[in-house]
């Protein structure tokens, strides 16, 4: 049924049968490590499933995998928040300074990619 979807309508997202076959290939050789550090990329985190899934990835195997990516994840953020939680007047106070200085890293590191690309050539 896949392969008939993406003959039918995979030209409008760019996705052909070799692309297929190639993620094929690649997730059956190395679903349960893509399972697991997809568990760490935002985005990814959310549809790690579906590939899974389309190419029938052994639930017990992806359960493994899923259990300890979403648990170390989530043992971070536990982390994370226990040892801010009674810094949480320092963070409020120094807030606007925090905000600007991930904003100017932003605008530094784009300011760098863009400098980049335009002395490629």
């Amino acid at each position: 049924m896949i392969k008939t979807l993406i003959h039918k309508y995979g030209k409008y997202i760019f996705l052909n049968e070799s692309h297929y076959l190639q993620a094929e290939k690649f997730f059956q050789e190395k679903g349960a490590v893509t399972t697991f550090i997809g568990r760490f990329i935002p985005a990814v985190r959310q549809v790690i499933s579906i590939p899974a899934g389309v190419f029938r990835m052994n639930f017990f195997v992806f359960s493994i995998w899923t259990i300890l990516g979403a648990g170390i994840w989530n043992l971070i953020l536990i982390a994370i928040g226990y040892y801010a939680s009674d810094k949480q007047d320092m963070i409020l106070l120094y807030f606007k300074e925090i905000v600007f200085a991930l904003l100017l890293l932003g605008a530094l590191y784009l300011g760098y990619k863009w400098y980049k690309k335009s002395h490629k050539k």
